[in-house]
């Protein structure tokens, strides 16, 4: 920065505070400081950060607690109390020595403050992550009103109760999960019908990392990129109950495998997608054109595909290319609307700390970018996923659920994004040095942490059902097999247990 610009900036804010002396009188101006200031971990203004560390209103702070905060102005993210509380101490007492040089406390109270006790309260789980939220909206406010303004009261679209039922089912799911030293990460993702964000975790702990792993984390998508294969197929002509053979092949001198390293012959794509085989996914990849699944993909919503006329490599088919758990969402979230794009959100209004509004989300009509009669295809086949394949651990009752369980190579990647009529959701579970889970897979994890949470987000929600997810008529063996699956995957849920991965099991 030059000289002239520090300046040019100084006389700025010369003149800005001469005219709020003109306006407000000392206290008002104090009051309006107060009100605004930022002090650590996320609380602007002395009343929040009151509520924040000590669980109370400012009007009820001690001596001790008052001063506490009003040391931590100088450096709020490294004298936060609720991570530097030694640090925040130190300056406590600089304060109230302060305080007693000036004559507003004696030194027998300094002494008696000094001693007393600082409990900080513990943050509520769900609150731990709403940091993650919390930064989003910030960055979608400052966009939408510009960074001049000093204060924002932002609408968030969050749901509390949703956002709280995802944090806690991932803490529960993963708990102490570990491979060598390394904890699982997970992140999750719901948006409704209009594209407003009910919820989203960008990690297991927003006061140990800030990397938000909802937007900001590229990984593999696995298998739930195989959405994109089929319904490029099914837009090429392609059928539901078209078969194809599940066997050893080699496209281009690559050697798909399934996990399992079996084959089973002749089987219908609506079977090979439910039941995720690898090899028939990378024929009709191939089959339809490994371009042509770019774009679908592309056009759904997911960023970073290969250019147009660019290369692409026939394992896209298996989600090769590393995308985000926001783009795979808000892709998903197109079936969920019947073929419309949505526009995911997080914010709905923002206003000053006087009432004006700054911003109103303004109403928006999304792009068609799929057929209808596509959508209710791609409906019944990731119905059939949930009813009777990869996914049956994100059933939440006899709720129209449809979705697709993926898991990258070396399960380095567990996911499931899904959707009803109503939410669509995305999960990822692994690591951050994208080491192997041990075979954790996204029909276990990912798919109970997607169930637990949207049970929560249907409470109270109408019975909606999901057009075209009606399955054909099936075999006496195919129907006792799905009554067994209902029998298993309900009985893990109420345990609590991860739920078998079925492709590895039963295929």
């Amino acid at each position: 920065m030059t000289q002239r610009q520090t300046i040019n900036r100084k006389l700025r804010e010369m003149v800005l505070a001469s005219r709020i002396e003109r306006r407000l009188s000392k206290d008002e101006i104090l009051e309006l400081y107060l009100n605004r200031v930022y002090l650590g971990d996320q609380a602007y203004g002395v009343d929040a950060a009151a509520r924040r560390y000590f669980g109370h209103p400012a009007a009820e702070l001690t001596l001790a607690e008052a001063a506490l905060l009003a040391g931590l102005p100088k450096a709020p993210s490294d004298l936060a109390p609720s991570s530097h509380l030694e640090a925040a101490v130190e300056r406590q007492h600089v304060v109230l020595q302060a305080m007693v040089d000036a004559g507003f406390i004696t030194e027998a109270q300094r002494d008696e403050a000094r001693q007393a006790r600082i409990r900080i309260i513990e943050r509520p789980n769900f609150e731990r992550t709403m940091g993650y939220a919390f930064d989003l909206a910030v960055e979608e406010a400052r966009a939408a009103v510009g960074r001049e303004v000093p204060d924002l009261v932002i609408q968030m679209t969050i749901n509390n109760e949703v956002q709280a039922a995802a944090s806690d089912s991932i803490r529960r799911r993963l708990g102490n999960r570990a491979f060598g030293r390394r904890p699982l990460q997970a992140s999750y993702m719901a948006v409704d019908r209009q594209g407003g964000i009910v919820a989203l975790v960008g990690g297991t702990d927003y006061s140990a990392s800030k990397f938000n792993r909802v937007t900001q984390a590229q990984r593999q998508p696995g298998s739930t990129f195989k959405t994109f294969v089929y319904t490029a197929a099914l837009e090429s002509g392609l059928s539901t109950e078209d078969v194809r053979y599940d066997e050893p092949v080699v496209i281009d001198g690559w050697r798909p495998r399934n996990y399992d390293d079996g084959y089973r012959g002749a089987v219908t794509l609506r079977t090979a997608f439910a039941q995720s085989i690898n090899t028939v996914a990378a024929e009709v990849g191939y089959e339809v054109g490994p371009p042509r699944v770019a774009d679908v993909a592309r056009r759904l919503g997911v960023r970073g595909m290969p250019e147009r006329n660019a290369f692409v490599p026939p394992s896209i088919a298996l989600g090769s290319v590393e995308t985000t758990l926001w783009d795979m969402t808000a892709a998903f979230a197109v079936f969920m609307n019947n073929g419309v794009r949505v526009d995911p959100h997080i914010i709905s209004r923002v206003t000053n700390s006087s009432g004006q509004e700054l911003y109103v989300r303004p109403a928006y009509e999304g792009q068609r970018v799929l057929d209808e009669a596509i959508v209710q295809q791609m409906n019944s086949m990731m119905g059939a996923v949930v009813l009777r394949g990869t996914g049956a651990g994100a059933r939440i009752g006899d709720r129209d659920i449809a979705g697709k369980t993926g898991t990258s190579s070396d399960w380095r990647d567990a996911w499931f994004v899904g959707y009803s009529a109503d939410y669509t959701a995305g999960v990822w579970v692994g690591h951050d040095d994208f080491t192997s889970m041990g075979r954790t897979t996204g029909g276990s994890l990912p798919a109970q942490i997607w169930s637990d949470t949207m049970r929560v987000a249907h409470n109270g929600v109408e019975d909606h059902p999901l057009p075209g997810i009606e399955q054909p008529v099936r075999s006496p063996r195919e129907v006792e097999m799905s009554g067994f699956f209902d029998d298993l995957a309900s009985a893990f849920g109420e345990s609590g247990v991860d739920f078998p991965d079925l492709e590895e099991i039963f295929n």
